[in-house]
């Protein structure tokens, strides 16, 4: 019976303490890896869908220029705090005017095309596809009509060589001639204000008309805004139009109190790099690094065929 003990004792296929020890550990290093992947997964998710908000717009883009000839155009925008009737349409909010759409989420690239008329576009509100969902402001209730994705209107503070530049009428047909349609951002991302007075990639500064062109940050906050990006209808510096006068994610941005001048560039909450949509639609992810030389080119037309409206 002593004897039978032992061999049962030393049975190869017993479970022993340590093999219960080596199952735990293996387990809770593969749940540790599965929650460190969790971040990283969500952020996937969210980018692909930034991606395809803007690759929306451009497909409302290019059915514009289909149905009209040209791109949207807009005129300078009025001082800051000025009344928002006497600012002109912004191009999003001129897509949604002419093709009659509640958004843009339902426009396909091989689908049918929509026409003129239907429903009578939403006032300002959330609207679905425009709130890049890595933007943690975007949920926050202090912004009237969020807007992520901003028109360029040049390389300069001025905006006066971007597709969009003040009173501009632009084609994709002679862009395509003049540059090359897939060389060029029409959109790209930038972050909503936080509604602090907080300096920050998502705020701006107030600044006079005299401003240099490139201020340094004020000692005081007290002209410091958050609320950039707050209304996607208005085509002006605070809220839907952006240049390339800085690189992404700079630290410090600002728009002159008249509204015609600003240096305000793309940013987001990805990891450093932003979105952008170029003139034939297609989405690209560019670092935060970029070269300004190489950004400054990207926001900028050559000079060639443009109408004045």
């Amino acid at each position: 019976m002593i004897a039978l003990r032992a061999r049962v004792a030393r049975r190869p296929g017993a479970f022993k303490v340590i093999d219960a020890v080596v199952i735990a550990v293996l387990v809770s290093v593969a749940g540790l890896i599965a929650l460190m992947a969790l971040p990283r997964a969500r952020e996937h998710a969210r980018t692909a869908s930034c991606q395809k908000n803007l690759g929306q717009i451009g497909l409302g883009l290019a059915l514009f220029d289909e149905l009209t000839g040209k791109l949207p155009s807009i005129d300078f925008p009025p001082a800051v705090d000025a009344k928002a009737e006497s600012a002109s349409r912004a191009p999003v909010a001129q897509l949604l005017d002419l093709l009659k759409l509640p958004d843009l989420t339902g426009l396909q690239e091989n689908g049918p095309r929509p026409q003129p008329g239907g429903a009578t576009p939403p006032g300002e509100q959330v609207m679905p596809g425009l709130v890049c969902p890595s933007d943690r402001a975007g949920i926050e209730a202090h912004h009237l009509g969020p807007n992520s994705y901003r028109a360029c209107v040049g390389s300069d503070p001025e905006g006066t060589n971007g597709v969009f530049a003040f009173r501009r009428t632009r084609k994709l047909r002679t862009i395509q001639e003049s540059d090359g349609v897939s060389y060029k951002i029409a959109f790209a991302e930038r972050l909503l204000g936080d509604g602090s007075q907080t300096d920050s990639p998502a705020n701006y500064e107030l600044v006079g008309d005299d401003a240099a062109a490139a201020p340094a940050p004020s000692e005081a906050n007290a002209r410091i805004r958050g609320d950039a990006g707050g209304r996607w209808s208005i085509a002006d510096y605070r809220y839907t139009l952006y240049n390339h006068a800085i690189t992404p994610d700079a630290a410090h941005s600002w728009v002159a109190s008249s509204g015609r001048k600003a240096s305000l560039s793309a940013s987001s909450y990805h990891d450093h790099h932003v979105h952008v949509l170029y003139c034939d639609g297609r989405v690209e992810a560019l670092r935060s690094t970029i070269d300004q030389r190489v950004w400054k080119r990207l926001g900028a037309l050559s000079l060639g065929p443009v109408t004045t409206p």
